[in-house]
């Protein structure tokens, strides 16, 4: 997470240490070793149910979350970003949750804060953006067509793949993935989803997603190739975390996808993205308070 206060650096810290603590390294070391051995134990005397099952209650969770026709929480986070939107450039942005998208104030590139020109010029952007609601709309449409996509993704998951339990990651139950013979492709976004496979985490017991992750196993051509497709080993990650209660957000994205189409407008085919410092502000902000509230020294 970058601090706020600091916010191109990061600063390194360690505990002191101290002889008495050895004692409870040794007893964390002991815990480390047995109690991941009694959780396997006591999970292997009941039997798991199928790993399909788990990811349909996921992708219920997830539909039913983002479908929720008032949000109920808003943030503001730090983004860093290098992408084809940013002209292959590091951007930090402040960004601000609002009803209709996402209001981002640029604050560096490459590092480094920008000029006192370039600030000027950022505060004529946002200002001409909090005059006019359909510019911003018509800036976040690309955002709310690829989140619908998204959601139609998620609903033929568990149609479009085969699942099994693969363990655990970071505390969330790791599930592998692979394409489903029997399923039939409807379109050339489909068949690009469907030639996936990888691994989707799941918290358990909220059956919320920690993780997915995928890479295509094979070409997919669009038109014989004649009017694109995307390449084997093109891939994905997301990662999210809980930020509050039963309130999950996406942190970092990684694209890596060669080829000559794509069908998510406002993804790059090669995108970093990392998400920080999410900070509760009140929902239903406008667009004029969320640009005030976009400056670095703001207080949510």
């Amino acid at each position: 997470m970058l601090p706020r206060s600091s916010r191109w650096r990061t600063f390194p810290w360690a505990p002191p240490f101290f002889p008495a603590a050895l004692g409870i390294g040794v007893i964390s070391l002991l815990m480390g070793a047995f109690v991941p051995a009694l959780r396997a134990q006591a999970r292997s005397s009941q039997p798991d149910p199928p790993a399909v099952e788990a990811v349909k209650l996921m992708v219920q969770h997830e539909i039913s979350d983002h479908r929720k026709a008032q949000p109920s929480h808003a943030f503001r986070f730090l983004s860093v970003e290098r992408s084809a939107r940013t002209g292959g450039h590091l951007w930090t942005e402040e960004v601000v949750e609002v009803d209709g998208g996402l209001l981002r104030r640029l604050v560096a590139i490459d590092g480094k804060p920008l000029s006192a020109v370039q600030q000027a010029e950022e505060d004529r952007r946002l200002q001409r953006l909090a005059e006019d609601p359909g510019a911003f709309a018509e800036a976040n449409q690309s955002r709310e067509k690829d989140e619908s996509r998204v959601t139609k993704v998620l609903e033929r998951m568990p149609q479009e793949f085969l699942f099994q339990y693969d363990g655990e990651e970071n505390g969330c139950r790791r599930i592998a993935y692979r394409p489903n013979p029997g399923y039939q492709a409807d379109s050339f976004e489909d068949r690009v989803v469907h030639n996936m496979a990888g691994f989707v985490d799941i918290q358990e017991p909220s059956m919320r997603l920690c993780s997915v992750s995928g890479h295509l196993v094979k070409t997919v051509d669009f038109g014989w190739g004649l009017l694109g497709h995307v390449s084997q080993g093109s891939g994905f990650s997301l990662d999210r975390v809980q930020v509050e209660p039963s309130v999950w957000r996406s942190t970092v994205l990684k694209m890596d996808f060669d080829g000559a189409i794509l069908f998510f407008k406002s993804i790059s085919r090669s995108q970093h993205t990392v998400r920080s410092d999410f900070q509760p502000i009140p929902v239903n902000l406008n667009l004029k308070q969320a640009v005030a509230l976009s400056l670095p020294s703001a207080e949510p």
